[in-house]
């Protein structure tokens, strides 16, 4: 299996558990938050003063997963890179 391989489905499957996350977020904010302030303010997922203390867990697990899959992203273009460097 190719390195780049790997961690295309690690970079796959954090953004798959960021998108579920942030989907069970949306019971958990705040009364003065409204759904198109998430959709169209990405952003404030990303802030706990967003949701309120039920969803804190939830939060957590949705920003390692963002972070997983920005890691990833990352990665695979280092790979990508170098694979391209070392090619014939």
């Amino acid at each position: 299996m190719s390195v780049l391989v790997l961690i295309s489905s690690v970079a796959g499957l954090a953004w798959v558990s960021a998108a579920v996350h942030a989907i069970m977020l949306v019971q958990h904010r705040r009364p003065d938050v409204t759904v198109g302030q998430l959709v169209f303010g990405g952003h404030r997922f990303f802030s706990a003063q967003t949701f309120t203390e039920a969803g804190k867990p939830i939060h957590r697990r949705f920003l390692i997963s963002a972070g997983l899959f920005a890691i990833g992203v990352l990665a695979g273009m280092g790979v990508g890179a170098l694979a391209a460097v070392s090619a014939p």
